[in-house]
């Protein structure tokens, strides 16, 4: 089963996403910034990130750059969802897919399920 760590501070989002991703059969782990989804990281691995771009502590941009830094952690796929469409520079460098919100969740899943499946013929 797959970890997807899902980041927001909107605590309805979040909770929506945890509810829906294990209805679909992915395991979570949820974080409120990037400062806590660090954190979640460095406890248990994910294997992908779903983050909010606009949040408070430290926002999704930040926590990108921090994961693509760090050689134990660039690898981990990362989608961003926001309500403004940020500058996350050329596609692919910061992030592997970007969903304005509102989203529609079968779109997001589906981007999962797709990098997942591509992480897992790299292995």
């Amino acid at each position: 089963m797959s970890l997807v760590l899902l980041v927001d501070d909107e605590f309805d989002i979040l909770t929506t996403y945890e509810v829906l991703f294990q209805l679909e059969g992915f395991e979570t782990a949820i974080a409120r910034n990037g400062r806590d989804a660090l954190l979640r990281v460095a406890e248990q691995q994910p294997d992908l990130v779903l983050t909010d771009f606009m949040m408070p502590v430290m926002n999704g941009l930040e926590l990108c750059r921090r994961l693509r830094a760090d050689p134990r952690t660039r690898g981990i796929p990362i989608i961003v969802s926001s309500a403004v469409a940020p500058d996350l520079g050329a596609p692919g460098s910061l992030c592997d897919g970007f969903f304005m919100k509102p989203v529609v969740f079968d779109d997001i899943v589906a981007r999962v399920r797709d990098l997942l499946a591509a992480g897992d013929a790299k292995a």
